[in-house]
C-alpha cells in the first residue's frame, strides 16, 4: 500500500469527506474522527457536517504522528 507521502497530489489538494481522509490515513471513518478528538488532527468543519483538510496538512500530521506512534503511519 502506498503511503500518504507517495500519493501524487499537490499539497493544496483538498479532501472533502471523512471517507477520503480515512482512506489516506489507512483507517476507518470512525478512527479518523477519533484522531480529531484525541490526537490533534485538525480538519476544517462547515455547515451540514462538511469537513475538509488540505493534503499538505494531512501529510504533516502523519509525519508528526509517525514518530509518536513508533513508526506506524496511523
Amino acid at each position: 500500500m502506498r503511503t500518504v507521502t507517495e500519493v501524487e497530489k499537490p499539497d493544496s489538494y483538498v479532501y472533502e469527506t471523512w471517507h477520503d481522509i480515512a482512506a489516506v490515513l489507512g483507517v476507518s471513518v470512525r478512527s479518523a474522527q477519533r484522531y480529531v478528538d484525541r490526537r490533534g488532527l485538525e480538519v476544517a468543519k462547515g455547515p451540514a457536517n462538511r469537513v475538509w483538510i488540505r493534503h499538505g496538512d494531512l501529510k504533516a500530521w502523519i509525519r508528526a504522528h509517525t514518530i509518536i506512534l513508533g513508526g506506524k503511519a496511523a
